[in-house]
């Protein structure tokens, strides 16, 4: 196969989602918007290093390529990014040596061998397909806890740097493009082993009378067509039963128990505010090594072994998105404006991308990736300053963002008669790479949960107000916060 004809295997254009439940695409998409973006895709791959510099910053160009081209951005915008986003990354140089099946364990964690790593996986995910290669190399008990020789925890490296290879990985499955599915294995293989004590070998056990999965996507046909009624939604909302009987909780209840715990206060952990950007990490890993047990242990009750069913999993996930707008939009709330948390937002332009993975996963790796994907959210939380969760005063200061106001003859002004208009339309413009993928994300959740109404959720202080507003609060709060002069993204934390 030549060079070219490899590239177009791995970069078709972007096609339709693997569920319906995985975010739906905006209007705008036209055979033009896919060549444009697809082209940039392709030079991004081909020219440019995944990381932007020595510290291991990232390329964040395929990311935002795909939101904007999700959100309907028109063809001239592709090209405007790619110009924008070169500079200021790394040009593509080559391993010291090449990655096969026999050496593939030696160089894992060294950012000097991605591109090795990159075209091993080329090979790899071509022949194999999605869901083998994730089983595999990602899910797979033998991928994180070998017999022989130390954990390699890869689905800690999967959600390491702020959820990177995560996002990488869930944009290939999303739009079904395999060069990016290979960029973020590749990442994953390059990345630490973060916070390694949110996995344990025992997420792995399966009780004996479980139903496994068959060998191709199990989850894919039921999670794909899933249109739970609304007594069956009730029901999982706040809780479901185990098999033994016991209710296994909600993650509000999750949530509360670690905003209440003194052992996750800044001053216990010794988590004070920091200039460099990297710094934040840091404080992670500090919180992973004094209290990531207790995290674990907060954690356990909310998807046991049992549970692993598809009816479940796909509310697991709906609370995961709760649960990441709440950690980055009401947190983030203060009376004298909105502190747009940079660490926090990727737990909401990472979850949106769950749905995909579980398209491809047996129950036992979905339900591997969920409960890490919680705990390391968590962690993220505390190592941020474990800020309150003012859910009444947000909800008292934002009111008055979506009211509709009249305008002469008109029956509201433009950017009030529906604001997500405004949200998407300043998100294409803007050009920062991550307000596309925060708004794009906000926006899909508005469109899957925006339904629920106030007093369905207990187990915060103030639960009883959030409703389906809660997405379009969160987006417009961003939206002004963005608008104001200089960086859109907060770095201080929450340390007072």
């Amino acid at each position: 196969m030549s060079a070219q004809d490899l590239i177009n295997c791995l970069f078709p254009l972007p096609s339709s989602p693997p569920s319906s439940r995985c975010p739906e695409r905006f209007p705008g998409i036209t055979h033009k918007t896919k060549l444009a973006v697809t082209r940039a895709l392709k030079d991004n791959h081909t020219q440019l290093h995944a990381f932007r510099n020595e510290q291991g910053l990232h390329n964040h160009m395929s990311h935002q390529l795909l939101a904007v081209f999700a959100m309907g951005g028109s063809t001239p915008l592709y090209d405007s990014i790619y110009k924008i986003q070169e500079p200021r990354l790394l040009t593509a140089f080559e391993s010291p040596e090449n990655i096969t099946q026999e050496n593939y364990h030696m160089f894992l964690g060294n950012k000097e061998y991605y591109d090795a790593y990159l075209e091993y996986f080329h090979g790899v995910v071509l022949e194999r397909g999605y869901a083998a290669t994730l089983e595999e190399y990602v899910f797979s008990r033998s991928a994180s806890f070998p017999e022989t020789g130390a954990p390699r925890r890869m689905v800690n490296c999967l959600l390491a740097r702020l959820f990177h290879p995560i996002i990488y990985l869930g944009c290939g499955l999303e739009f079904n493009i395999p060069g990016l599915v290979a960029e973020g294995l590749a990442q994953m293989a390059v990345h630490p082993k973060e916070v390694p004590s949110l996995l344990l070998a025992s997420d792995y056990e399966v009780p004996e009378d479980a139903v496994d999965a068959p060998d191709l996507s199990p989850v894919r046909t039921e999670f794909s067509s899933m249109a739970l009624n609304e007594r069956k939604r009730a029901s999982l909302t706040n809780g479901y039963l185990r098999r033994n009987g016991t209710l296994a909780v909600h993650v509000f209840t999750v949530l509360a128990r670690v905003a209440q715990d003194d052992r996750f206060k800044p001053s216990v952990l010794g988590l004070k505010p920091h200039e460099d950007q990297f710094e934040a990490v840091y404080l992670l890993e500090r919180v992973g090594k004094e209290v990531g047990s207790a995290i674990v242990e907060h954690a356990s009750d909310w998807l046991p072994d049992d549970c692993a069913d598809a009816d479940v999993l796909e509310a697991k996930v709906e609370e995961l998105s709760w649960l990441a707008t709440l950690l980055y939009g009401v947190c983030g709330w203060k009376q004298d404006g909105f502190v747009a948390d940079f660490y926090l937002m990727h737990v909401v332009t990472s979850s949106i991308f769950l749905p995909s993975f579980l398209a491809y996963l047996s129950p036992t790796s979905a339900t591997v990736l969920l409960r890490t994907f919680l705990r390391t959210s968590l962690a993220w939380y505390v190592a941020r300053g474990r800020p309150a969760l003012p859910i009444r005063e947000f909800y008292v200061g934002m009111d008055s963002s979506l009211a509709p106001k009249p305008e002469g003859s008109k029956l509201a002004a433009a950017d009030t008669a529906n604001p997500w208009l405004s949200v998407v339309q300043q998100a294409l413009i803007h050009g920062d790479d991550h307000l596309p993928k925060t708004q794009r994300a906000l926006a899909h959740f508005a469109r899957v949960y925006g339904e629920r109404a106030a007093g369905t959720f207990e187990g915060l202080d103030g639960a009883e107000l959030l409703d389906g507003t809660l997405f379009v609060r969160v987006a417009e709060a961003t939206r002004k916060r963005t608008d104001a002069p200089g960086c859109p993204w907060d770095f201080s934390g929450f340390f007072e």
